[in-house]
């Protein structure tokens, strides 16, 4: 079972959507800025 929590927030004027997932103990964290069509995935 996949658990996403998604967070919007302002950063310097990019639109930032955090998404955390919880998969199978593993935890990601991917960050995606629609200005600048770029996406960070990260596992913690």
């Amino acid at each position: 079972q996949l658990l996403s929590e998604a967070v919007s927030s302002q950063v310097d004027g990019c639109s930032n959507i955090i998404i955390i997932h919880v998969n199978m103990q593993r935890i990601f964290v991917t960050i995606f800025q629609s200005q600048r069509k770029k996406i960070f995935s990260q596992e913690i």
